[in-house]
């Protein structure tokens, strides 16, 4: 038989239980495992391969864009010089018309003083 000292205590007893019951609770349950993933779950996930092939159609598609994009930004440019070339005729439409304006005006001036002086 065994000896009493080598016999575990009513107290020991219960503290293991309380040890193996903290380590249980930690564990995951029959119905916390449903909401893993499965190997089935996980064959239906893209592969590397996969993968690779949906970035090279996506560097194809933006190859494409990029390539709208720098021709629309040549149609703005375009648009942007015509403008600027527009602005500067108008400028110097205004100038001209300002300094024709004031001539007329001159010239009014000079006729209304010959009116006067025929009367």
């Amino acid at each position: 038989m065994a000896k009493n000292s080598e016999l575990a205590t009513k107290k020991d007893l219960e503290a293991t239980k309380q040890e193996l019951l903290k380590e249980l609770a930690t564990k995951a349950s029959k119905e916390d495992l449903k909401n893993y993933a499965t190997k089935d779950d996980l064959k239906n996930l893209a592969t590397k391969a996969d993968l690779k092939i949906e970035i090279g159609e996506v560097e194809k598609r933006l190859s494409r864009t990029e390539s709208k994009v720098d021709r629309i930004l040549e149609i703005v440019d375009g648009l942007a010089g015509q403008f600027d070339d527009y602005k500067k005729e108008k400028a110097a439409a205004e100038h001209t018309f300002t300094r024709h304006e004031g001539r007329l005006d001159n010239h009014e001036m000079r006729i209304k003083a010959l009116e006067e002086k025929e009367d």
